[in-house]
């Protein structure tokens, strides 16, 4: 969705500031939201890692012995935490996302070589206000989280070095600025199945 460049240290987001980090380009390396060519960066963030300061977050591949039960799963998945624009309305965002952008993503996924995608919009809740109020935790700044999945980091960074993949990316990023607030923020994750009552 988002383009990235390697950084250290924090700065803002879409608009080439918000510092974020991808866990599994180990230790110390952070990546800047930014247009122009996204994800081609994303290899030579990998290979640069090394040579990063240490970040805020530790990165870490190994997470630890499963306990019985749990399951891990295969690929990996991106998660947008979103921010809206202060200019924006709540509808007005939520619309847009909806409405807008996800057609775009669903009209270049195989481009991008994506293999899920999944909206989670914020909804009101006292519950959930007064639960972080009990922890001392901020107010929520996110509208809501995007979530994608793909078949490995390999099979990612090898759509997007394609030129489909690259203007796929990019026509992304694009819509994203009229939408998305530069605080919003990326994560790349591995999912493990605790359990699932449904």
């Amino acid at each position: 969705m988002m383009g990235f460049h390697s950084e250290s240290g924090r700065g803002p987001g879409l608009s080439g500031d918000l510092s974020l980090r991808l866990p599994a380009f180990g230790a110390g390396q952070m990546l800047r939201l930014t247009t122009g060519r996204p994800w081609q960066s994303v290899l030579d963030a990998a290979s640069a890692a090394p040579t990063r300061p240490a970040a805020v977050a530790e990165a870490i591949d190994d997470h630890g012995k499963l306990p019985k039960g749990v399951v891990r799963q295969l690929g990996i998945k991106i998660m947008f935490l979103l921010v809206k624009p202060d200019g924006m309305s709540a509808n007005e965002f939520h619309r847009y996302w909806m409405e807008t952008h996800s057609p775009l993503v669903v009209r270049r996924s195989d481009d991008m070589a994506m293999r899920r995608y999944i909206q989670s919009h914020l909804i009101p809740s006292p519950m959930a206000v007064g639960a972080a109020e009990a922890r001392g935790w901020p107010a929520n700044p996110f509208q809501g989280v995007a979530e994608v999945w793909w078949d490995s980091e390999e099979a990612m960074a090898a759509a997007f070095s394609t030129p489909k993949g690259a203007d796929a990316g990019e026509a992304l990023a694009e819509d994203e600025k009229k939408f998305l607030d530069d605080r919003s923020m990326i994560a790349m994750t591995r999912e493990y199945l605790i359990f699932d009552k449904t």
